[in-house]
């Protein structure tokens, strides 16, 4: 639903009042914009597990809407490959082949690295201080075994790095393969000594912000990129 403010001009004795030029029309979101963004980033995050059904009726209830706004995010997500329809009707999240994640990975590695690389030069202090913090938060994560909390820091961590590259269209195919790979990067998160074993991964990242060394970063962020795929194929070809 859009709503407008709808200005009209008011005269008096003393000429024309203020006109709509002064202000804007205040505008929300409809409401299945809402749902597909969280059911997205849900899926981003790794909430949502590989071959995990995903049923209209559980979603609305969590979401406190009506099934049409979810059914209208769930096919948005089928058609950018985040779900699929099984034959029976029934949508899931699709259990990624080896050979699909390699492809995913090697666009990877061009657009975050170049995301990685430019952000060297506009990351601030305080930049380079926070993405600090979200590490050290991961690493705490990774320790007491919390696996939503170290996925979620591990993407804040990379979505904070590739938001100092200051490029809407790098963020924006970024995050598309990320809404595809997400839910089996939850494989990572539920191994402890693989998730401990990633943070060292981010370390160097940190040391090239601070160094002003771009493609010192970018190989640093394809490392870490390469470092999960070679987990997650192993762990994929297990499941076949």
């Amino acid at each position: 639903m859009i709503l407008t403010a709808e200005i009209t001009q008011s005269k008096d004795e003393n000429g024309p009042g203020p006109g709509p030029e002064f202000l804007a029309p205040i505008a929300r979101q409809p409401l299945h914009v809402h749902v597909y963004e969280q059911i997205r980033e849900a899926l981003i995050a790794g909430r949502f597990h590989p071959n995990q059904t995903i049923t209209v009726r559980p979603l609305a209830h969590a979401l406190g809407t009506s099934a049409m706004p979810v059914r209208e995010a769930l096919n948005r997500l089928v058609g950018e490959r985040a779900l699929e329809v099984r034959p029976n009707r029934s949508i899931v999240v699709p259990l990624m082949t080896a050979g699909r994640l390699h492809e995913i990975a090697t666009v990877r590695y061009a657009l975050e690295g170049l995301a990685a690389a430019q952000a060297v030069p506009r990351a601030t202090a305080d930049d380079i201080a926070q993405l600090h913090a979200i590490n050290t938060a991961q690493i705490e994560a990774a320790k007491a075994e919390k696996h939503d909390a170290y996925l979620a820091e591990n993407r804040r961590f990379h979505m904070m790095l590739y938001g100092l590259a200051d490029s809407e269209t790098l963020m924006q195919l970024i995050q598309t393969l990320w809404l595809q790979i997400g839910p089996v990067l939850y494989f990572v998160s539920e191994d402890p000594e693989r998730a401990r074993e990633s943070l060292a991964n981010h370390t160097p990242v940190l040391e090239a912000l601070k160094e002003k060394k771009p493609m010192a970063a970018r190989n640093a962020i394809v490392k870490d990129i390469k470092f999960a795929i070679a987990f997650l194929t192993k762990k994929l070809n297990e499941l076949r």
